[in-house]
C-alpha cells in the first residue's frame, strides 16, 4: 500500500479526529492480539471459546504490528506447570483439590503485565498525532517569527501538560487494573459453565466412541459400528480420575484465570482516547 494513502500519513494530518478514532481501532487491535504476555497453544477444545475474537484477522498498521514488547507462547501443559509453579508458592490453608481464589489476581497481573507499555505506547503516538495537527494549524495562521514565539511559549507547554495529564489517567487506570480483580459481567460465569459442559461432551464423545464395536448387519449386508450402552455405562465409571490433586488445581484455576482475562480485556477500551 502507498503509504501516502494510509489515515495517520503526515499529509492527511488535518483530519484529526478520523487519525486518532484509527489510532484507537489499532490500539483496541493491538490489545486484541498482543495484550497478553502468555499465548497458549495446543489447548482443549473446549478452551477455544476463548480465542474468539482475538483480533488475529484484522489488519495492524505497521507501528502497532511491530509491538515493543515479547509474547511467550506456552502450550496448555507449559501454562499448567506455570500455574503450578504459582500455586506451590501461595499455598494456603486451602484443601487438596482446591485453590485459593487470590490466586487469580496474581495470574492475572502476570498475564496482562503488557498492557502498560502498549498503552503508553498508544498515549505517545496520539499525543505526537495531535502535536503535529497544531503544529500545522499555527503555521497556517501565524507569520513565521510570531510562530516560533506562540509554539516556544504557549502551544508546547500545553501539549506537553495534555500529555502528561493523559498518562497520569494511565496510571489511575492501571493502579485499577492491579488491584484484586471483580467482576459483575455474566460472561465469566456463562464462559466457565460453557467449557466445563464442552470438557464433558468431548470425555462423554471419547467414551461412546471408545464403547463401539463392529457388528454385522445382515439387511444391509455390511459391517457397521454400534453403541453398546453396557459397555458406554462401564466406561463411564471407569473413568480415569485426575489423582494429582496440584494439577487439577492448576487446571481449574488457569480456566478460570484466561476466562476473567477474557471479561478483562474489554477495559483496555478505556485506554482509547477520544477528539
Amino acid at each position: 500500500m502507498n503509504r501516502s494513502t494510509t489515515i495517520d500519513h503526515p499529509t492527511n494530518g488535518a483530519r484529526l479526529r478520523a487519525i486518532v478514532q484509527h489510532a484507537n481501532m489499532q490500539f483496541s487491535r493491538q490489545m486484541q492480539r498482543f495484550g497478553a504476555k502468555y499465548k497458549i497453544t495446543e489447548k482443549p477444545e473446549e478452551l477455544n471459546v476463548l480465542d474468539e475474537d482475538e483480533g488475529n484477522f484484522f489488519e495492524l498498521d505497521d507501528s502497532y504490528l511491530a509491538v515493543p514488547i515479547d509474547q511467550t507462547t506456552l502450550t496448555h501443559a507449559e501454562a499448567v506447570r506455570w500455574v503450578q509453579d504459582v500455586l506451590e508458592r501461595s499455598r494456603g490453608r486451602e484443601l487438596p483439590g482446591n485453590f485459593n481464589p487470590t490466586i487469580i489476581s496474581e495470574l492475572f497481573w502476570d498475564q496482562s503485565g503488557n498492557w502498560q507499555e502498549l498503552a503508553s505506547t498508544h498515549v505517545d503516538r496520539v499525543a505526537s498525532y495531535c502535536a503535529r495537527f497544531v503544529k500545522s494549524l499555527l503555521m497556517q495562521l501565524v507569520p513565521d517569527d510570531v510562530f516560533n514565539k506562540v509554539m516556544l511559549h504557549k502551544v508546547e507547554p500545553a501539549l506537553k501538560y495534555r500529555a502528561e495529564m493523559a498518562h497520569a489517567k494511565l496510571a489511575e487506570i492501571m493502579e485499577d487494573k492491579d488491584d484484586h480483580p471483580i467482576t459483575y459481567n455474566h460472561y465469566y460465569t456463562t464462559t466457565m459453565q460453557k467449557m466445563r459442559a464442552d470438557k464433558q461432551a468431548r470425555e462423554m464423545k471419547k467414551l461412546a466412541s471408545d464403547s463401539t464395536q463392529l457388528e454385522y448387519d445382515h439387511n444391509e449386508e455390511e459391517y457397521k459400528r454400534v453403541l453398546r450402552p453396557e459397555d458406554l455405562v462401564k466406561a463411564i465409571a471407569a473413568a480415569s480420575v485426575e489423582q494429582d490433586m496440584l494439577k487439577f488445581s492448576a487446571e481449574d484455576a488457569l480456566i478460570c484465570q484466561m476466562a476473567f482475562y477474557k471479561v478483562s480485556k474489554g477495559t483496555s477500551q478505556i485506554f482509547c482516547i477520544h477528539c
